[in-house]
């Protein structure tokens, strides 16, 4: 184990838990092998009685209690509990999932070992109403990062993450308050303006699934916030995109290749207007923006072919050559 031992905040928000659950959770928290940390709990104005003598009863004085009167949702509660994180990292930890003994141990270690490692997730196990482990994959560099990040949500599990403090502090970095939903994907997409994304390929946290996560509301809530961002992140690309724009990047997004077989003319307008304005603004690298913008149409131009009349693709293909020339 490293011998220097910097503070670690563990930051966790909560509205109305399951007590039993969250007893599992601070507890394994409590628990870590690494044992000079806090945790700062923030009670996001829950309804349930005696919320703060539970918290209380675990007679441990590296818990800080802050309680909010009234509900102001998980953004705004993520930062404020930033606030009051002291530690040079801060974990971030769910009310209902456990962390593995050595998660914060072999957190530290690495983040010690290498000041390069600002941002550092770890593979989850899932448990609950499912079960199976989830293996984060991450692209290899800051730029193809972010090019991954302006179509989809892939960064990290945001339960297993460990922040430099530093780093959110110089670069002005806190969850997006736009956001109701979705805000650890809007922090990845503002993290790796600045600095890649890592992954420990080990499962050093339990991420637990149960009915009160899986509500329909919070399944839209979270694809409008999903939206929001790409939407965000479509601005910084200097486009300020109409509503059947919008609609043909969510299809390319989503991969809905049926939306994009049938208006194959608007798809390579589309991506011809993605490239022409990165190389404006430079706000994603080129190369790896090309790059992905090439796979996409190749794949819908391979399902044109497969649905649709092969001399009919030949001909839209020969009126969107432009497109082709301009990511080749």
């Amino acid at each position: 184990m490293n011998n220097r031992k910097p503070l670690v905040s563990v930051l966790m928000c909560s509205y109305n838990p399951n007590l039993n659950f969250l007893r599992e959770s601070i507890q394994s928290v409590l628990d870590q092998s690494y044992k000079f940390l806090e945790i700062i709990f923030v009670n996001d104005g829950s309804t349930i009685d005696g919320l703060e003598d539970f918290i209380k009863s675990f007679n441990d004085n590296r818990i800080v209690f802050v309680n909010n009167t009234e509900n102001k949702g998980l953004t705004k509660c993520l930062n404020q509990g930033l606030k009051y994180c002291h530690g040079e990292f801060i974990a971030r930890m769910d009310d209902d999932d456990i962390c593995m003994p050595l998660r914060i141990e072999t957190q530290v270690n690495l983040m010690c070992e290498d000041d390069k490692i600002n941002v550092l997730g770890t593979d989850t196990e899932v448990f609950g109403n499912e079960s199976r482990y989830s293996h984060y994959v991450l692209a290899d560099t800051r730029e193809e990062q972010q090019v991954e990040l302006f179509f989809k949500n892939v960064g990290l599990a945001h339960p297993t993450v460990m922040f430099r403090t530093d780093f959110l502090k110089k670069n002005n970095l806190s969850y997006d308050e736009r956001y109701e939903k979705a805000q650890d994907y809007g922090l990845w997409v503002d993290c790796t303006y600045y600095d890649r994304l890592y992954c420990i390929d080990k499962v050093l946290l339990k991420y637990r699934t149960h009915s009160k996560q899986a509500s329909q509301s919070s399944r839209d809530k979270q694809i409008c916030a999903e939206k929001k961002i790409r939407i965000n992140q479509l601005c910084r690309l200097g486009v300020n995109p109409t509503e059947k724009e919008v609609e043909m990047h969510q299809n390319l997004c989503n991969g809905n290749m049926i939306a994009m077989v049938n208006d194959f003319d608007a798809f390579a307008k589309w991506i011809k207007k993605l490239v022409k304005n990165n190389k404006k603004t430079n706000y994603l690298d080129r190369k790896a923006f090309k790059r992905k913008l090439k796979k996409y149409f190749f794949l819908v131009c391979i399902n044109y072919i497969k649905t649709q009349n092969i001399i009919k693709f030949a001909e839209l293909f020969i009126k969107n050559i432009n497109t082709f020339i301009l990511i080749a």
